[in-house]
Protein backbone atom coordinates (compact mmCIF):
# COMPACT_ATOMS: atom_id res chain seq x y z
CA UNK A 1 0.00 0.00 0.00
CA UNK A 2 2.76 2.45 1.26
CA UNK A 3 4.49 1.75 -2.43
CA UNK A 4 1.46 2.55 -4.10
CA UNK A 5 1.14 5.67 -2.38
CA UNK A 6 4.59 6.94 -3.09
CA UNK A 7 3.91 6.14 -6.67
CA UNK A 8 0.65 8.02 -6.83
CA UNK A 9 2.85 11.02 -5.21
CA UNK A 10 6.16 10.59 -7.87
CA UNK A 11 3.12 10.60 -10.54
CA UNK A 12 1.57 14.09 -9.33
CA UNK A 13 4.62 15.61 -8.95
CA UNK A 14 6.01 14.86 -12.30
CA UNK A 15 2.53 16.00 -13.73
CA UNK A 16 3.25 19.52 -12.17
CA UNK A 17 7.26 19.50 -13.57
CA UNK A 18 5.54 18.35 -16.88
CA UNK A 19 2.96 21.16 -17.09
CA UNK A 20 5.93 24.10 -16.22
CA UNK A 21 7.87 22.60 -18.71
CA UNK A 22 5.20 22.72 -21.62
CA UNK A 23 4.58 26.64 -20.02
CA UNK A 24 1.25 25.98 -18.90
CA UNK A 25 1.60 26.58 -15.39
CA UNK A 26 4.14 28.68 -13.31
CA UNK A 27 6.39 27.24 -10.85
CA UNK A 28 3.84 28.06 -8.43
CA UNK A 29 0.73 27.14 -9.53
CA UNK A 30 2.13 23.90 -10.46
CA UNK A 31 3.18 23.08 -6.84
CA UNK A 32 0.18 24.54 -5.27
CA UNK A 33 -1.65 22.40 -7.38
CA UNK A 34 0.15 19.46 -6.72
CA UNK A 35 0.07 20.41 -2.81
CA UNK A 36 -3.59 20.56 -2.70
CA UNK A 37 -4.14 17.25 -5.18
CA UNK A 38 -1.66 15.73 -2.51
CA UNK A 39 -3.67 16.65 0.89
CA UNK A 40 -6.63 15.90 -0.65
CA UNK A 41 -5.34 12.36 -1.49
CA UNK A 42 -3.51 11.40 1.96
CA UNK A 43 -6.66 12.75 3.70
CA UNK A 44 -8.71 10.26 1.42
CA UNK A 45 -5.81 7.56 2.26
CA UNK A 46 -6.19 8.19 5.78
CA UNK A 47 -9.65 7.62 5.91
CA UNK A 48 -9.96 4.47 3.92
CA UNK A 49 -6.68 2.97 5.78
CA UNK A 50 -8.89 3.51 9.37
CA UNK A 51 -11.71 1.32 7.81
CA UNK A 52 -10.86 -2.19 9.10
CA UNK A 53 -12.27 -3.70 5.78
CA UNK A 54 -13.21 -2.87 2.17
CA UNK A 55 -16.44 -4.72 0.49
CA UNK A 56 -16.99 -4.64 -2.57
CA UNK A 57 -20.12 -3.33 -3.43
CA UNK A 58 -21.77 -4.27 -7.31
CA UNK A 59 -24.46 -2.15 -7.95
CA UNK A 60 -22.51 0.89 -6.68
CA UNK A 61 -19.69 -0.12 -8.99
CA UNK A 62 -22.02 -1.31 -11.86
CA UNK A 63 -23.77 2.53 -11.53
CA UNK A 64 -20.74 4.25 -11.10
CA UNK A 65 -18.95 2.53 -14.43
CA UNK A 66 -22.40 3.38 -16.33
CA UNK A 67 -21.96 7.02 -15.52
CA UNK A 68 -18.27 6.92 -16.29
CA UNK A 69 -19.49 5.65 -19.71
CA UNK A 70 -22.06 7.97 -20.27
CA UNK A 71 -20.30 11.28 -19.82
CA UNK A 72 -18.89 11.78 -23.36
CA UNK A 73 -22.54 11.77 -24.66
CA UNK A 74 -23.79 14.37 -21.93
CA UNK A 75 -24.71 17.99 -22.89
CA UNK A 76 -21.79 20.79 -22.60
CA UNK A 77 -21.54 22.37 -19.86
CA UNK A 78 -19.89 25.87 -19.76
CA UNK A 79 -17.55 25.83 -16.78
CA UNK A 80 -15.01 27.33 -18.57
CA UNK A 81 -17.13 30.28 -18.86
CA UNK A 82 -18.18 30.24 -14.76
CA UNK A 83 -14.38 29.62 -14.12
CA UNK A 84 -13.65 33.03 -16.15
CA UNK A 85 -16.44 34.74 -15.05
CA UNK A 86 -15.68 34.39 -11.26
CA UNK A 87 -12.01 35.25 -12.08
CA UNK A 88 -12.94 38.63 -13.40
CA UNK A 89 -15.30 39.37 -10.67
CA UNK A 90 -13.02 38.65 -7.62
CA UNK A 91 -9.35 39.99 -9.53
CA UNK A 92 -11.14 43.20 -10.99
CA UNK A 93 -9.17 42.44 -14.23
CA UNK A 94 -10.69 43.50 -17.81
CA UNK A 95 -9.74 40.35 -19.51
CA UNK A 96 -7.92 36.49 -17.97
CA UNK A 97 -4.23 36.40 -18.50
CA UNK A 98 -2.78 34.57 -22.09
CA UNK A 99 0.89 33.48 -21.61
CA UNK A 100 2.77 34.48 -24.73
CA UNK A 101 3.02 31.53 -26.92
CA UNK A 102 0.75 29.60 -25.09
CA UNK A 103 -3.02 29.73 -26.48
CA UNK A 104 -2.20 33.71 -28.11
CA UNK A 105 -5.57 34.56 -29.40
CA UNK A 106 -6.13 38.51 -29.84
CA UNK A 107 -9.88 38.17 -29.03
CA UNK A 108 -11.13 36.81 -25.52
CA UNK A 109 -13.95 34.10 -26.04
CA UNK A 110 -15.86 32.41 -23.41
CA UNK A 111 -18.33 29.67 -24.11
CA UNK A 112 -21.84 31.07 -24.28
CA UNK A 113 -24.42 30.06 -21.27
CA UNK A 114 -26.75 27.44 -22.63
CA UNK A 115 -29.23 29.40 -24.91
CA UNK A 116 -26.95 32.34 -25.81
CA UNK A 117 -24.44 33.29 -28.55
CA UNK A 118 -20.90 32.79 -28.51
CA UNK A 119 -19.13 36.45 -26.55
CA UNK A 120 -15.53 37.89 -27.59
CA UNK A 121 -13.62 40.88 -27.02
CA UNK A 122 -11.19 42.29 -28.50
CA UNK A 123 -7.95 42.57 -25.87
CA UNK A 124 -7.56 45.88 -24.79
Amino acid sequence: RNFVAMLGVLLALLVAVSRVQVHAHSWCEALSGAAFGLLIAAWFIQRVGAQQSFRYNRWLASVSLLGLISTPYTPHTPTQYYLIRLTLQITGHPRPFVREGWRYDPYFCIEPEPGRSRRCMQYP
